[in-house]
């Protein structure tokens, strides 16, 4: 087997590896980046950016220490919004201009903000970011990409050191490293209906895992309330909400606005009631024929449409759609994983030489997350990530990796993959959805119980690793959603009971079994209705 030695290794391809990259190549390091894809990062549309004059750093903590009910850990949300204030600069050195109107910033509402401070870049500031930091990076002789996917991470007493990997053809080689990053995305694509592409499954989460890193807040996965379902083409594409304050309304299949008649503020609530809501009203009102509630969109203007969200008229349009005068079928997605492994307000992990950032790392967001604060994340942790490694990777001495026998690739048949993929949408989609309760996660964990040996034995290939990535990964979430008997923003029970302190529940493995631990919170934050 292969062996490539590099000073830091980085698992992932999207804004947060290449951010967290990009100080640590400025240390002098060497950087090789496994990037199979750029994950969920393309699809961000905006960030949040304080620049009102009534906006503030402090403003967007009080407003996402309330969207996340309390259950942030706050001096990880104090970092992200802190981190607002070097972000111009940022943009600046990077040669990035934010969409403008009148000379000023566009900015855009996203559920739970106070006010208006989602910026973007173009239709899509992801991928003008992504683009201007790979230019960038590759021009770096230190700076090696591979098209690869990680099996395991290698670690030894407490410290991890590289990672197991697979080329595309399916040929494992070692990734040796002082330090690893792990930025690969999180977990909510376990989940069969997810507006996330097919390599966010949860590796990174199993990888950790494996190791021995403490993850946190595993329970909350947000659901994105308004994704497509028809036509096919638009399936699991989402609708940015932020429509919803300029003229969006939501319909059941009557046509009526259904949101009125089920909470105060209407269409204007926070993307976790949102989703229960939508849900409610497909379970139990007047859903629309495909399964869905009505995205109506008409009030907006062909022309706002146009010039602001025109990425998701054109989309539309190729369906032969007009969103200026059609209302769209949608219905609440698996979206963004807000838990994840558990880091300090430097990226560090629980384990030497690990560190995370992104959608990897989890508690900044809490139970909910707000509107913008996604992309924002990826932009701060991966900066302030990559700033911390830049300064310890000298720190840690290069292993010594012994190479195994190399073994050749293996592809399960089409009808393999397809029976264990069935099987998992099934079990993960039933037990994991918008709402959940105890029998459903204990089947779920029982049928784990049963099937895993049968999956281990099968030989090992790109389609058993992420097969076996996604099977560890459901136990964990399924584990934490059990344990959180009460019903707190994106984590809803239908069998919800009352408890009396506010905890963040933290999962390690123990020899080679989860061990949970419930961990209490400051008492800092806002409250959310968790009716």
């Amino acid at each position: 087997m292969e062996i490539i030695r590099t000073d830091v290794a980085i698992i992932g391809g999207g804004l947060a590896a290449l951010m967290a990259a990009e100080s640590i190549v400025r240390s002098g390091a060497r950087v090789a980046l496994l990037r199979p894809g750029g994950g969920a990062s393309p699809f961000i549309h905006g960030f949040s950016l304080p620049v009102l004059p009534e906006d503030s750093a402090e403003q967007l903590l009080r407003d996402t220490l309330q969207s996340g009910c309390g259950q942030c850990r706050p001096e990880l949300a104090e970092t992200l919004c802190q981190g607002t204030k070097q972000i111009p600069a940022l943009l600046e050195r990077l040669g990035i201009r934010l969409n403008r109107q009148d000379g000023k910033p566009e900015l855009l509402r996203p559920l739970g903000a106070s006010c208006p401070r989602v910026v973007s870049v173009g239709n899509s500031a992801g991928g003008a970011l992504l683009n201007r930091l790979l230019k960038l990076l590759r021009a770096e002789p230190r700076f090696s990409v591979h098209s690869a996917h990680a099996e395991r991470l290698l670690s030894d007493g407490g410290r991890v050191y590289g990672a197991v990997c697979r080329n595309a053809d399916g040929v494992p080689f070692v990734l040796s490293a002082r330090a690893t990053v792990l930025a690969c995305g999180g977990y909510s694509g376990i989940l069969p209906f997810t507006t996330n592409p097919a390599d966010l499954s949860g590796s990174g989460l199993a990888m950790a895992y494996e190791a021995g890193a403490k993850l946190t807040d595993l329970e909350f996965i947000q659901f994105e309330p308004c994704v497509g379902i028809e036509p096919e083409a638009v399936r699991g594409k989402g609708i940015v909400t932020t429509m919803l304050y300029e003229g969006a309304v939501l319909r059941n299949g009557r046509g009526a606005r259904f949101m009125r008649d089920r909470h105060p503020d209407g269409d204007h609530v926070q993307k976790d009631i949102m989703a229960r809501l939508i849900q409610e009203e497909i379970r139990t009102g007047s859903p629309a024929p495909h399964g869905g509630v009505y995205f109506d969109a008409t009030g907006v203007g062909a022309e706002r449409l146009r010039t602001v969200y025109g990425s998701y008229v054109a989309r539309y349009a190729q369906c032969g759609i007009d969103l200026a005068r059609t209302p769209v079928e949608i219905a609440p997605a698996a979206h963004t994983a807000l838990g994840g492994v558990r880091i300090d307000s430097s990226g560090r992990t629980s384990l030497a030489g690990l560190y995370a950032c992104g959608e990897a790392a989890g508690g900044i967001h809490g139970a909910n997350r707000m509107g913008g604060n996604a992309g924002l994340e990826t932009l701060v942790f991966g900066a302030v990530t990559g700033q911390t490694v830049a300064a310890e990777w000298p720190s840690f001495s290069e292993t010594s990796v012994k190479p195994d026998p190399s073994t050749p690739p293996c592809v399960l048949s089409a009808e393999e993959s397809a029976h264990w993929r069935r099987e998992m949408d099934i079990r993960i989609g039933d037990a994991l959805n918008v709402v959940r309760d105890a029998p459903q996660l204990q089947r779920l964990l029982e049928w784990i119980e049963q099937q895993e040996p049968v999956l281990l034995t099968l030989p090992v290939g790109d389609d058993t690793i992420a097969l076996r990535h996604r099977m560890q990964a459901a136990r964990l979430v399924a584990m934490a959603a059990l344990e959180r008997r009460q019903s707190v923003g994106c984590h809803i029970r239908a069998d919800s009971q009352p408890e009396p302190a506010r905890y963040a529940i933290e999962i390690r493995n123990e020899r080679g079994r989860p061990r949970l631990e419930r961990k209490p919170l400051d008492e800092k934050g806002g409250n959310c209705d968790v009716s």
